[in-house]
């Protein structure tokens, strides 16, 4: 039986294995044609599942977590996925600007203290956060 390090091990291991699995598949579709490496046809449906992610969100609540902040949508989409494989759910990308970032957030709440609750559970979990206000 394992015990809980033991399975963050191997969980960050799973998450780091995959995040170098999409950094190349970013890299090589922004600078390669899939074709000229290996046939495109697996790589072209991966490309369109992270394509699928969504990332314009109407907000019509006033707080949120963040769970990360990034400088382009591909990384943001990258760590969704990654907190998705996690067991957070229904993440979301958020477009901000001043300056333009993208913010990965979970929750959608008009009370802070409905977020901060939320904040709470994620933090028994190891996964780090702050309420934000929209």
């Amino acid at each position: 039986m394992k015990t809980r390090s033991q399975e963050k091990i191997v969980l960050y291991t799973l998450m780091l294995v995959l995040s170098i699995a999409m950094v190349l598949v970013a890299y090589m579709h922004n600078n390669f044609r899939a074709s000229d490496i290996v046939d495109s046809s697996g790589i072209q449906e991966l490309l369109n599942q992270t394509q699928k992610v969504q990332t314009a969100v109407e907000v019509n609540f006033s707080h949120a977590i963040q769970l990360g902040a990034f400088t382009t949508e591909s990384a943001a989409q990258t760590f969704l996925k990654q907190m998705t494989m996690v067991g957070v759910k229904d993440p979301y990308v958020l477009k901000r600007s001043n300056p333009v970032r993208f913010v990965v957030a979970v929750g959608k709440f008009n009370d802070v203290n409905e977020a901060r609750l939320l904040r709470d559970e994620l933090q028994k979990n190891d996964i780090e956060g702050f309420v934000i206000h929209l």
